[in-house]
């Protein structure tokens, strides 16, 4: 009888332990809302981050040149929107920080047509020297424009 309550007993605390040590449920992705241009961004960001590892592949170009046609299309429609942190914003530097954010995209869209030219012409070189550029430029809007909530 004593056997089977310890037996009983362990076969519980095992059980118990499994239990904690599973991993829990899907963590939340982010805090951040999501919003139009989020999701724009997330969507250019798929495209971006194979673009970045490939662009110096000749054997790969097309499939490059795809990806920034699909990078064009969403940047284009992330034009169309402003960034979040703009609602944050006092409303006497708000229409300057939209301005300067919807130049800095126009900054970005030339950047894009010239690396979809430089693909193109089947110059790799010049197009990895315009995807660093473009990533310097991701970085620097990303400190200027998007909040730091996450």
């Amino acid at each position: 009888m004593l056997l089977r309550r310890l037996f009983l007993i362990l076969s519980f605390l095992v059980a118990a332990a499994l239990h904690a040590a599973e991993p829990s449920a899907k963590p939340a992705k982010s805090e951040e809302p999501e919003t139009p241009l989020t999701a724009q961004m997330e969507a250019m960001n798929k495209s971006w981050r194979t673009i970045r590892r490939q662009v110096g592949d000749a054997g790969k170009t097309a499939e490059t040149l795809g990806l920034v046609v699909e990078m064009k299309a969403h940047l284009a429609k992330a034009t169309d929107f402003d960034p979040a942190m703009a609602a944050e914003l006092p409303a006497d530097k708000r229409a300057a920080f939209v301005a300067d954010y919807h130049r800095d995209l126009g900054h970005l869209v030339a950047a894009v047509d010239q690396l979809e030219a430089a693909l193109k012409a089947g110059d790799n070189a010049q197009a990895t020297d315009i995807v660093q550029k473009m990533n310097d430029m991701r970085r620097d809007g990303h400190k200027r424009y998007k909040s730091d909530d996450k």
